[in-house]
């Protein structure tokens, strides 16, 4: 009887604005966890419950994660009942986080629709001293 190999899919979300070196390390090392990686793309509206409005719009921050060798496919996050219904739809069999960096409801709410889905998860550490947050402040700074 032949064996059935089973398709293990990661399934991550971000704003992803100004994509960066930081970015691109998250994404290959969820994609290092998986055959086949999800990203979620965080949209403007929902951004912006939580942290200041991202700089480039949600179909351009698509177009840069599709643009990602590590990234099998996208999907637009507009709430975050959404997001869980995205773990279930793509099959889902790890949630790839990254450390908070900062608690917004979000984070909170990723992690409890992980669990409730009996999905596994794992946390990325982020490269130091790489954030969005970090290169606009430096952009500011040098006006």
């Amino acid at each position: 009887m032949p064996k059935c190999k089973r398709e293990h899919v990661v399934y991550t979300t971000g704003v992803w604005d100004l994509l960066h070196v930081g970015h691109i390390n998250h994404l290959r090392i969820a994609k290092s966890l998986g055959n086949r990686l999800v990203v979620g793309i965080i949209s403007d509206k929902l951004a912006s419950t939580y942290k200041p409005k991202p700089i480039l719009s949600q179909e351009l921050r698509r177009k840069m994660i599709m643009a990602v060798k590590y990234v099998d496919d996208t999907v637009f996050v507009h709430n975050w009942d959404e997001d869980m219904e995205n773990s279930i739809v793509f099959r889902v069999t790890l949630r790839a986080f990254s450390p908070p960096a900062f608690c917004g409801p979000g984070r909170d709410i990723q992690t409890m629709i992980a669990s409730q889905n009996y999905i596994d998860s794992v946390i990325i550490p982020r490269l130091e001293g790489i954030s969005t947050s970090a290169i606009i402040e430096r952009i500011q700074c040098v006006k």
